[in-house]
Protein backbone atom coordinates (compact mmCIF):
# COMPACT_ATOMS: atom_id res chain seq x y z
CA UNK A 1 0.00 0.00 0.00
CA UNK A 2 1.09 3.66 -0.88
CA UNK A 3 3.00 5.55 2.51
CA UNK A 4 1.16 9.13 0.94
CA UNK A 5 -1.17 10.09 3.75
CA UNK A 6 -4.85 10.74 2.86
CA UNK A 7 -6.30 14.45 1.87
CA UNK A 8 -8.75 15.39 4.66
CA UNK A 9 -11.01 17.88 4.62
CA UNK A 10 -12.57 19.25 7.99
CA UNK A 11 -16.20 21.43 7.72
CA UNK A 12 -17.62 23.01 10.55
CA UNK A 13 -21.35 23.91 10.73
CA UNK A 14 -20.74 26.70 13.55
CA UNK A 15 -24.27 27.84 14.29
CA UNK A 16 -24.62 23.98 14.83
CA UNK A 17 -22.02 23.60 17.27
CA UNK A 18 -22.78 26.83 19.12
CA UNK A 19 -26.41 25.66 19.74
CA UNK A 20 -25.16 22.15 20.69
CA UNK A 21 -22.88 23.89 23.29
CA UNK A 22 -25.54 26.47 24.62
CA UNK A 23 -27.96 23.87 25.00
CA UNK A 24 -25.49 21.81 27.05
CA UNK A 25 -24.31 25.07 28.70
CA UNK A 26 -20.86 24.29 28.22
CA UNK A 27 -20.85 27.54 25.90
CA UNK A 28 -17.44 28.82 27.49
CA UNK A 29 -15.79 25.30 25.03
CA UNK A 30 -16.13 26.67 21.97
CA UNK A 31 -12.95 28.36 22.07
CA UNK A 32 -11.00 25.07 22.38
CA UNK A 33 -13.06 23.64 19.54
CA UNK A 34 -10.99 25.06 16.18
CA UNK A 35 -7.70 23.64 17.74
CA UNK A 36 -9.03 20.08 19.16
CA UNK A 37 -11.26 19.70 15.58
CA UNK A 38 -8.18 20.34 13.93
CA UNK A 39 -6.06 17.93 15.75
CA UNK A 40 -8.29 15.35 15.59
CA UNK A 41 -8.68 15.34 11.66
CA UNK A 42 -4.92 15.48 10.97
CA UNK A 43 -4.58 12.38 12.79
CA UNK A 44 -6.37 10.44 9.67
CA UNK A 45 -4.17 11.99 7.12
CA UNK A 46 -3.07 15.60 5.46
CA UNK A 47 -5.16 18.38 6.45
CA UNK A 48 -6.84 19.79 3.09
CA UNK A 49 -9.63 21.91 3.27
CA UNK A 50 -10.45 23.47 6.64
CA UNK A 51 -13.52 25.56 6.59
CA UNK A 52 -16.16 27.25 8.86
CA UNK A 53 -19.39 28.11 7.67
CA UNK A 54 -21.95 30.23 9.52
CA UNK A 55 -23.44 34.12 9.18
CA UNK A 56 -20.73 35.85 10.91
CA UNK A 57 -23.15 38.63 11.28
CA UNK A 58 -24.61 36.53 14.23
CA UNK A 59 -21.76 35.53 15.49
CA UNK A 60 -19.07 38.37 15.21
CA UNK A 61 -17.00 35.97 17.57
CA UNK A 62 -16.31 33.51 15.78
CA UNK A 63 -13.98 35.44 13.42
CA UNK A 64 -11.81 35.93 16.05
CA UNK A 65 -12.11 32.93 17.84
CA UNK A 66 -10.24 31.08 14.28
CA UNK A 67 -7.00 33.95 14.40
CA UNK A 68 -4.17 32.02 13.99
CA UNK A 69 -5.27 28.58 12.87
CA UNK A 70 -5.87 27.08 9.51
CA UNK A 71 -9.11 27.85 8.96
CA UNK A 72 -11.23 29.54 6.28
CA UNK A 73 -14.18 31.48 7.52
CA UNK A 74 -17.18 30.86 5.06
CA UNK A 75 -19.68 33.52 5.25
CA UNK A 76 -22.52 32.39 4.53
CA UNK A 77 -25.68 34.88 4.87
CA UNK A 78 -28.71 33.89 6.72
CA UNK A 79 -32.34 34.08 4.77
CA UNK A 80 -34.82 36.91 4.93
CA UNK A 81 -36.47 34.76 7.72
CA UNK A 82 -33.63 34.25 9.99
CA UNK A 83 -32.93 30.48 8.95
CA UNK A 84 -29.27 29.23 9.13
CA UNK A 85 -28.45 27.75 5.70
CA UNK A 86 -24.57 26.97 6.22
CA UNK A 87 -25.12 23.51 6.09
CA UNK A 88 -26.24 24.37 2.29
CA UNK A 89 -23.09 25.71 1.31
CA UNK A 90 -20.74 23.38 3.17
CA UNK A 91 -22.77 20.33 1.42
CA UNK A 92 -21.67 22.09 -2.06
CA UNK A 93 -18.41 22.57 -1.00
CA UNK A 94 -18.40 18.68 0.30
CA UNK A 95 -19.34 17.62 -2.88
CA UNK A 96 -17.11 19.63 -5.17
CA UNK A 97 -14.12 18.76 -3.15
CA UNK A 98 -15.02 15.05 -3.64
CA UNK A 99 -14.92 15.09 -7.43
CA UNK A 100 -11.69 18.14 -7.41
CA UNK A 101 -9.60 17.04 -10.26
CA UNK A 102 -6.41 15.66 -9.31
CA UNK A 103 -6.30 15.90 -5.98
CA UNK A 104 -9.96 15.28 -4.48
CA UNK A 105 -10.47 14.84 -0.97
CA UNK A 106 -10.02 11.14 0.54
CA UNK A 107 -12.10 11.47 3.60
CA UNK A 108 -14.53 13.94 5.34
CA UNK A 109 -14.43 15.50 9.13
CA UNK A 110 -18.03 17.04 8.87
CA UNK A 111 -19.00 18.72 12.15
CA UNK A 112 -22.74 18.87 12.61
CA UNK A 113 -25.83 16.80 13.74
CA UNK A 114 -28.29 18.31 11.33
CA UNK A 115 -30.04 15.70 9.80
CA UNK A 116 -30.95 17.18 6.01
CA UNK A 117 -26.83 16.21 5.86
CA UNK A 118 -27.87 12.76 5.50
CA UNK A 119 -28.07 12.16 1.90
CA UNK A 120 -24.64 14.63 1.56
CA UNK A 121 -22.86 11.22 3.67
CA UNK A 122 -24.60 9.48 1.23
CA UNK A 123 -23.45 10.84 -1.72
CA UNK A 124 -19.46 10.96 -0.45
CA UNK A 125 -19.67 7.39 0.31
CA UNK A 126 -20.52 6.38 -2.41
CA UNK A 127 -18.02 7.88 -4.58
CA UNK A 128 -15.24 6.47 -1.93
CA UNK A 129 -15.10 8.66 0.73
CA UNK A 130 -14.79 7.96 4.09
CA UNK A 131 -17.08 10.38 6.43
CA UNK A 132 -16.52 11.21 9.99
CA UNK A 133 -19.09 12.94 11.78
CA UNK A 134 -18.30 14.55 15.00
CA UNK A 135 -21.37 15.38 16.60
CA UNK A 136 -21.80 18.55 19.38
CA UNK A 137 -25.26 16.85 20.47
CA UNK A 138 -23.34 13.26 21.41
CA UNK A 139 -23.61 10.32 19.72
CA UNK A 140 -26.77 8.26 18.14
CA UNK A 141 -27.59 10.86 15.51
CA UNK A 142 -29.69 10.37 12.55
CA UNK A 143 -26.13 11.51 10.58
CA UNK A 144 -24.01 9.91 12.23
CA UNK A 145 -25.58 6.60 11.85
CA UNK A 146 -24.45 7.73 8.42
CA UNK A 147 -21.05 8.07 8.24
CA UNK A 148 -18.47 5.45 9.02
CA UNK A 149 -17.54 6.49 11.99
CA UNK A 150 -19.48 9.01 14.79
CA UNK A 151 -17.13 10.75 17.22
CA UNK A 152 -18.85 12.84 19.96
CA UNK A 153 -17.38 16.69 19.69
CA UNK A 154 -17.28 16.10 23.56
CA UNK A 155 -14.34 13.43 23.05
CA UNK A 156 -12.83 15.68 20.86
CA UNK A 157 -12.56 18.14 22.85
CA UNK A 158 -10.60 15.74 25.86
CA UNK A 159 -8.12 14.81 23.45
CA UNK A 160 -9.25 12.22 21.59
CA UNK A 161 -7.27 11.66 17.76
CA UNK A 162 -9.01 9.93 14.48
CA UNK A 163 -6.78 7.32 13.39
CA UNK A 164 -4.94 7.50 9.61
CA UNK A 165 -7.87 7.01 7.25
CA UNK A 166 -7.42 4.89 3.62
CA UNK A 167 -6.68 6.39 0.49
CA UNK A 168 -9.82 6.32 -2.30
CA UNK A 169 -9.14 3.66 -4.55
CA UNK A 170 -8.18 6.01 -7.64
CA UNK A 171 -5.81 7.79 -5.41
CA UNK A 172 -4.46 4.75 -4.24
CA UNK A 173 -3.75 3.48 -7.93
CA UNK A 174 -2.17 6.37 -8.84
CA UNK A 175 0.56 6.94 -6.23
CA UNK A 176 1.20 2.77 -7.56
CA UNK A 177 0.06 0.99 -4.06
CA UNK A 178 -2.35 -1.55 -3.77
CA UNK A 179 -2.89 -5.14 -4.59
CA UNK A 180 -4.68 -5.59 -8.23
CA UNK A 181 -8.24 -5.03 -8.09
CA UNK A 182 -8.23 -3.48 -4.23
CA UNK A 183 -10.48 -0.59 -5.72
CA UNK A 184 -13.19 -2.51 -6.64
CA UNK A 185 -13.31 -4.58 -3.35
CA UNK A 186 -13.77 -1.82 -1.45
CA UNK A 187 -16.21 -0.77 -3.39
CA UNK A 188 -18.09 -3.81 -3.51
CA UNK A 189 -17.85 -3.57 0.61
CA UNK A 190 -19.52 -0.20 0.41
CA UNK A 191 -22.71 -1.60 -1.44
CA UNK A 192 -24.40 -4.44 0.14
CA UNK A 193 -27.14 -3.79 -2.27
CA UNK A 194 -27.81 -3.53 -5.69
CA UNK A 195 -29.50 0.15 -7.25
CA UNK A 196 -31.85 -2.42 -9.02
CA UNK A 197 -33.36 -5.25 -7.53
CA UNK A 198 -32.05 -8.09 -10.00
CA UNK A 199 -35.03 -10.01 -9.68
CA UNK A 200 -35.44 -14.02 -10.20
CA UNK A 201 -33.19 -15.95 -12.28
CA UNK A 202 -29.36 -16.10 -12.40
CA UNK A 203 -26.91 -13.21 -12.51
CA UNK A 204 -26.16 -12.74 -16.09
CA UNK A 205 -22.47 -13.06 -17.00
CA UNK A 206 -20.55 -9.84 -18.16
CA UNK A 207 -17.34 -10.55 -18.06
CA UNK A 208 -16.90 -10.81 -21.64
CA UNK A 209 -19.04 -7.25 -22.01
CA UNK A 210 -17.80 -4.55 -24.14
CA UNK A 211 -17.62 -1.20 -22.46
CA UNK A 212 -16.80 1.10 -25.78
CA UNK A 213 -20.32 1.93 -26.16
CA UNK A 214 -21.42 2.45 -23.18
CA UNK A 215 -18.81 4.37 -21.93
CA UNK A 216 -18.87 6.74 -25.08
CA UNK A 217 -22.58 6.92 -24.55
CA UNK A 218 -22.33 8.40 -20.98
CA UNK A 219 -19.34 10.42 -22.07
CA UNK A 220 -21.43 12.42 -24.63
CA UNK A 221 -24.60 12.69 -22.29
CA UNK A 222 -22.21 14.13 -19.76
CA UNK A 223 -21.76 16.63 -22.13
CA UNK A 224 -25.26 17.26 -22.92
CA UNK A 225 -27.12 17.48 -20.09
CA UNK A 226 -26.52 18.86 -16.65
CA UNK A 227 -26.97 15.41 -14.88
CA UNK A 228 -27.28 11.95 -16.29
CA UNK A 229 -30.73 10.62 -14.35
CA UNK A 230 -30.47 6.76 -14.07
CA UNK A 231 -33.93 5.93 -14.78
CA UNK A 232 -34.05 8.15 -17.47
CA UNK A 233 -30.99 6.57 -18.95
CA UNK A 234 -32.60 2.76 -18.92
CA UNK A 235 -35.45 4.01 -19.72
CA UNK A 236 -35.09 6.33 -22.28
CA UNK A 237 -31.75 6.30 -24.13
CA UNK A 238 -29.30 2.48 -23.51
CA UNK A 239 -30.97 0.55 -26.70
CA UNK A 240 -29.69 -2.10 -29.03
CA UNK A 241 -27.04 0.03 -30.70
CA UNK A 242 -25.75 1.76 -27.93
CA UNK A 243 -25.26 -0.61 -25.04
CA UNK A 244 -26.10 -4.37 -27.54
CA UNK A 245 -29.16 -4.71 -25.24
CA UNK A 246 -32.88 -4.65 -25.46
CA UNK A 247 -33.99 -6.55 -22.47
CA UNK A 248 -35.13 -4.15 -20.00
CA UNK A 249 -33.94 -6.49 -16.99
CA UNK A 250 -30.37 -6.68 -18.82
CA UNK A 251 -30.21 -2.84 -18.88
CA UNK A 252 -30.80 -2.31 -15.45
CA UNK A 253 -27.99 -5.45 -14.58
CA UNK A 254 -25.79 -3.58 -16.94
CA UNK A 255 -25.83 -0.47 -14.82
CA UNK A 256 -26.06 -2.53 -11.92
CA UNK A 257 -22.13 -4.29 -12.98
CA UNK A 258 -20.94 -0.72 -14.10
CA UNK A 259 -21.63 0.67 -10.44
CA UNK A 260 -19.59 -2.71 -9.27
CA UNK A 261 -16.59 -2.50 -11.74
CA UNK A 262 -16.93 1.18 -10.43
CA UNK A 263 -17.11 2.61 -14.40
CA UNK A 264 -20.01 5.01 -13.13
CA UNK A 265 -20.36 6.07 -9.72
CA UNK A 266 -23.71 7.43 -8.24
CA UNK A 267 -24.76 10.95 -6.70
CA UNK A 268 -27.68 12.22 -5.50
CA UNK A 269 -29.53 15.71 -7.69
CA UNK A 270 -31.40 17.25 -5.02
CA UNK A 271 -34.38 19.84 -5.27
CA UNK A 272 -34.80 19.32 -9.06
CA UNK A 273 -36.96 22.09 -11.10
CA UNK A 274 -38.06 23.32 -7.21
CA UNK A 275 -39.43 19.48 -6.34
CA UNK A 276 -38.29 17.83 -3.20
CA UNK A 277 -37.52 14.44 -4.47
CA UNK A 278 -34.00 13.72 -4.68
CA UNK A 279 -32.53 12.02 -7.88
CA UNK A 280 -30.08 9.44 -8.54
CA UNK A 281 -27.46 10.41 -11.17
CA UNK A 282 -24.64 9.03 -12.33
CA UNK A 283 -21.60 10.00 -14.16
CA UNK A 284 -18.09 8.46 -15.16
CA UNK A 285 -15.63 7.67 -13.33
CA UNK A 286 -12.60 8.85 -15.44
CA UNK A 287 -9.84 7.51 -13.26
CA UNK A 288 -11.18 3.98 -13.63
CA UNK A 289 -8.86 1.89 -16.47
CA UNK A 290 -11.55 0.89 -18.30
CA UNK A 291 -12.99 4.25 -18.81
CA UNK A 292 -9.20 5.79 -19.33
CA UNK A 293 -8.73 3.68 -22.16
CA UNK A 294 -12.01 3.69 -23.74
CA UNK A 295 -11.75 7.58 -23.93
CA UNK A 296 -8.15 7.79 -24.79
CA UNK A 297 -9.30 5.59 -28.21
CA UNK A 298 -11.41 8.57 -29.27
CA UNK A 299 -10.66 10.76 -31.58
CA UNK A 300 -9.89 14.42 -30.69
CA UNK A 301 -13.21 15.56 -32.86
CA UNK A 302 -15.65 12.98 -31.72
CA UNK A 303 -18.88 13.75 -31.70
CA UNK A 304 -20.44 10.89 -29.89
CA UNK A 305 -23.77 9.61 -30.49
CA UNK A 306 -26.54 11.50 -31.83
CA UNK A 307 -28.67 12.87 -29.04
CA UNK A 308 -31.09 15.76 -30.38
CA UNK A 309 -33.94 14.09 -30.45
CA UNK A 310 -33.02 13.15 -26.64
CA UNK A 311 -32.83 16.18 -25.15
CA UNK A 312 -32.45 19.09 -26.77
CA UNK A 313 -36.19 19.69 -25.93
CA UNK A 314 -35.77 19.22 -22.14
CA UNK A 315 -37.29 16.19 -22.23
CA UNK A 316 -34.27 14.19 -20.89
CA UNK A 317 -33.99 16.23 -17.15
CA UNK A 318 -37.78 16.53 -16.94
CA UNK A 319 -38.66 12.80 -17.37
CA UNK A 320 -35.83 12.09 -14.62
CA UNK A 321 -37.59 14.51 -12.07
CA UNK A 322 -40.87 13.81 -12.92
CA UNK A 323 -41.64 11.75 -9.80
CA UNK A 324 -39.36 9.91 -7.18
CA UNK A 325 -36.71 8.51 -8.42
CA UNK A 326 -36.63 4.91 -6.56
CA UNK A 327 -33.38 3.47 -7.03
Amino acid sequence: MSDAPALVALLVDVANVRLALADAEQEDRFEACPQALSRFAAGGGRLGAVRAYADWTRDPDGPRVLLGTRYEPVMVPATAEGDDRSHIRLAVDAVELAHEEGDHADAFVLVSDDPTMVPLVRALRRVGAQVVVVTPSGLGTELGAEADLEVALGDVLDGAVLEPVRLRPARAGRAGGGEKGRGRRDREERRPVKLFDPGPGPDPDFSGYDWMGFVRLIDELEERLPFVGVRYLVNKVLAPHNCALADPRLKRDLINEAVDQGIIELYTVENLQERLDPVTACRLDRHNPVVTEVLASLPADEDGEDLDDLDDDGEGVESVGARRDEA
